[in-house]
């Protein structure tokens, strides 16, 4: 079963586009895979698993320690291998699959507070993108696996800021970040509206997680050329 590109129904961008796109990466990712089988099932071999878009269960989610954000011990939120599709002319991941894996793995984090698909059914409320920054640190490459965390800098009755990180899995190293304002609205305007109590006690919970922790260098960081004086 192909996913869609959003599960959490959010508005700030043209859906069908990447519906469309994100449909074709995965078509043409179970294609090849089929036609891996029939050739490894020639040999004997057993297959490599699906690389497909996908995030972990609650109850696969792991721990990781020393290399994270902040040296602190996060929530594995997400992995993604890196498609040979996604690769440019420079032979690494082209800019805007980093983008793609963020929101992939912004969509699993909304999910595991309880702002599922059944919730903006039934609540007729939604979340919007207000505004995003991503910070480009260090290229990968086909096959490199990538892992995401998610920390929550902030937050009120109706808005959260989250801080994403993207680290290469064997390598560790910080490959780019990305830092998100979002909205919680009531979609019959749509205008601005409180989540309710379990939303934002769930926020408020992964806030103190890193209460004591220093706020990551590129948060709040503003785009410009610097000049020596």
């Amino acid at each position: 079963m192909l996913l869609s590109y959003s599960r959490s129904g959010r508005a700030a961008r043209p859906q069908k586009l990447f519906q469309l796109m994100n449909g074709l990466i995965h078509s043409r990712m179970l294609f090849r895979h089929l036609i891996s089988l029939t050739r490894l099932a020639d040999r004997g071999s057993q297959p490599l698993p699906l690389p497909v878009l996908y995030s972990l269960s609650s109850g696969e989610k792991k721990k990781n320690t020393g290399m994270a954000m902040n040296e602190r011990t996060l929530t594995l939120l997400h992995q993604q291998p890196v498609l040979s599709e996604w690769i440019d002319y420079n032979k690494h991941m082209n800019v805007a699959y980093y983008v793609l894996i963020f929101d992939q793995s912004l969509d699993v984090f909304l999910d595991d507070i309880g702002l599922t698909r059944e919730y903006r059914d039934s609540s007729n409320c939604t979340v919007y993108v207000l505004e995003t920054h991503v910070t480009y640190i260090q290229e990968v490459h086909e096959g490199d696996l990538l892992d995401i965390y998610v920390r929550v800098l902030d937050c009120d009755e109706k808005r959260m800021h989250l801080f994403l990180e993207m680290r290469h899995h064997e390598k560790s190293f910080l490959a780019a970040t990305s830092e998100q304002m979002i909205m919680h609205l009531d979609k019959t305007g749509p205008s601005a509206t409180p989540m309710p109590d379990f939303l934002q006690s769930r926020l408020q919970q992964h806030k103190a997680e890193f209460v004591d922790a220093p706020i990551p260098k590129q948060a709040g960081a503003v785009i410009g050329i610097r000049r020596k004086k």
